[in-house]
């Protein structure tokens, strides 16, 4: 309606690069997390930052 106000709120991605979050869907619980921001969004960057999150959960998981 006119007059209205209405808040817009920013979006979260842009701050929160870099945290990964494992969640149970069921509970809503974080199973697992961390934190590998890569150095710039290049294919080759992000592929390097992926792989060190799948070495750090395969590594959790393992112990």
């Amino acid at each position: 309606m006119k007059g209205d106000t209405y808040q817009v709120r920013p979006s979260s991605f842009s701050r929160g690069r870099g945290n990964i979050f494992l969640v149970d869907l069921k509970t809503r619980s974080v199973l697992w997390s961390t934190y590998e921001r890569p150095r710039n969004s290049t294919p080759d960057n992000l592929d390097k930052a992926a792989k060190t999150v799948i070495s750090r959960l395969t590594k959790t998981v393992k112990h």
